[in-house]
């Protein structure tokens, strides 16, 4: 699945554990936790660009990359896999997040040691 942006990748995942699909039977608690870290993806993706000050674009990148890391954790627990899809999303959500944390850190470091 090609998806065009971060925010798309955000709303497919979330609705493919959330809406789109039912845990199997005895994995409920694992699918609760995975549901639970998608929605906090959903709700913190929003804030990860400007004009949203640099210090809370770093807290909901580290909150979504958390969720993201937490998600695929979850995911190896399931007895059924989603999606090969759903797995490449994460990685790349947990990615993306890494590399816009380090890009706002490195210049607020720098401002702390001046």
């Amino acid at each position: 699945m090609k998806l065009k942006n971060r925010s798309e990748v955000a709303l497919y995942v979330w609705d493919y554990f959330y809406c789109s699909n039912f845990p199997p039977r005895g994995d409920e608690k694992v699918w609760a936790a995975i549901e639970r870290a998608t929605c906090r993806i959903r709700e913190s993706e929003p804030y990860l660009d400007p004009p949203t000050p640099p210090d809370v674009r770093i807290r909901n990148a580290r909150r979504v990359r958390n969720a993201s890391r937490v998600a695929r954790r979850q995911i190896e627990r399931l007895s059924i896999q989603p999606e090969r899809w759903v797995i490449e999303r994460l990685a790349e959500l947990e990615t993306l997040t890494d590399k816009l944390m380090q890009t706002l850190s490195d210049p607020a470091r720098q401002l702390v040691l001046d």
